[in-house]
């Protein structure tokens, strides 16, 4: 089994292959489709190697660490739903 640094080195290097393809093939609709399933996977494989890197590095505080990832995704969501508000523009 990889270690969670190899892991994650791995997913991110997945995540890239599938997105200079997706430029290369989005001409075709059925490379398209498969392309963004594959990216679904690779993403979805990524989160629990990351997960377990969080808590190898938390220390003392394992809770505060973990609850920051998904903290960090809401105040994404804030920022984007805000820009959106302010300037009518998709960020």
């Amino acid at each position: 089994m990889a270690s969670p640094p190899t892991g994650a080195s791995r997913c991110a290097a997945a995540s890239t292959l599938v997105l200079f393809l997706l430029v290369c093939l989005s001409t075709s609709p059925v490379a398209t489709v498969v392309l963004v399933t594959v990216m679904g996977v690779t993403g979805f494989t990524a989160a629990p190697v990351l997960g377990a890197l969080v808590m190898r590095f938390a220390g003392s505080a394992p809770t505060l660490a973990s609850a920051l990832g998904s903290s960090a995704a809401d105040v994404g969501i804030a920022v984007g739903s805000a820009h959106d508000q302010v300037t009518g523009l998709p960020l």
